[in-house]
């Protein structure tokens, strides 16, 4: 038989609670930059004419020699697709003076030193830039370095403020991370000069993307 003040003594008892584990958390942001290797744009051309038909064959023979003189400047058939955005009103007033028939091409680079030659082109072929210039590029080499970076510096700055504590850091528990990528859209970089040429400075385009890191680490003993 138990003893009564054994019996008083396990029933006062108090609960067992999980230890908290002891934890470090650290948030860092890597920003990478490098080239941008793409550029898209539309440009366009438009026929004017008394009526609807004399417009749409003059926006196609302006179309015609647009691309022509895009092939010549050595943009290959398969990086553009011209498009018939249709015939609107040429008014003055409330005074319908004739009509408007609008071409458009979009234009894609893999090669960015085409981009003067291009746009010069296309400006000495009576078009104009339609909507921004897009930049981009394939990030996910990019995207891995920013990762790996984040990572490594919040390792490092987790270490040193542990130690300086007295602790040592542990392995983590916890890893998330929020990326931000960049694609440039401008329109700066098409400045036609006094003889029609075009300088795009699209060689020196720079993209970014931002790893947002967040993680929690355990901290033992020494």
């Amino acid at each position: 038989m138990i003893p009564l003040l054994t019996l008083l003594a396990l029933g006062a008892a108090p609960p067992l609670t999980p230890i908290s584990p002891r934890l470090i958390t650290m948030s860092v942001d890597s920003k990478v930059s490098f080239p941008a290797t793409q550029l898209t744009a539309t440009v366009q051309v438009v026929g004017k004419d008394k009526d609807v038909a004399g417009a749409r064959k003059s926006a196609d023979e302006k179309l015609r020699k647009l691309v022509e003189a895009l092939r010549v400047a050595g943009l290959e058939a398969r990086r553009l697709q011209a498009f018939d955005n249709g015939v609107t009103p040429d008014s003055r007033g409330s005074e319908v003076i004739g009509q408007l028939a609008t071409r458009s091409v979009l234009v894609s680079l893999a090669d960015l030193t085409q981009a003067d030659a291009v746009f010069t082109a296309a400006n000495r072929a009576g078009a104009v830039v339609s909507g921004p210039v897009t930049f981009a590029a394939d990030t996910t080499s990019f995207e891995a370095k920013a990762r790996l970076e984040a990572a490594t510096i919040a390792r490092a700055r987790a270490s040193a403020m542990v130690e300086a504590l007295g602790g040592k850091l542990g392995l983590p528990r916890t890893v998330s991370d929020h990326l931000n990528g960049s694609h440039v859209t401008t329109t700066r970089y098409l400045q036609p000069s006094a003889d029609g040429s075009v300088t795009t400075n699209a060689s020196s385009v720079e993209l970014t993307v931002v790893v947002h890191l967040t993680v929690q680490f355990d901290i033992r003993d020494e």
